[in-house]
């Protein structure tokens, strides 16, 4: 069976299921299996980078000294502030696709 690829209409809604569903986002990640951390089975057919560059720009986080690399928003800007960062862009992302 082949796996889809993660585009950032897939990364929406689970980051929505996943912030509605955990008291503690920031030790999970909307791409992976039951939202477990990182290193765990892929889903998907696309790259870990791939799905980091989904992720990280769809709520602008983009390391300073490395333009190629992308940082989870948690480790970023610290967890109250990412998961207020991520309902914006979902809302702003939502806004978007009623137009």
């Amino acid at each position: 069976m082949d796996k889809p690829a993660y585009t950032l209409d897939i990364h929406v809604q689970r980051l929505r299921k996943m912030l509605k569903t955990n008291t503690k986002p920031c030790s999970k990640c909307p791409a992976r299996p039951e939202f477990k951390p990182h290193k765990s089975v892929r889903l998907w057919n696309s790259t870990p980078r791939e799905i980091c560059r989904i992720c990280a720009t769809f709520v602008h986080v983009k390391s300073k000294r490395d333009p190629d690399f992308y940082r989870c928003p948690c480790y970023y800007w610290g967890e109250s502030e990412a998961i207020f960062k991520s309902w914006e862009a979902i809302e702003e992302y939502d806004e978007k696709e009623e137009k």
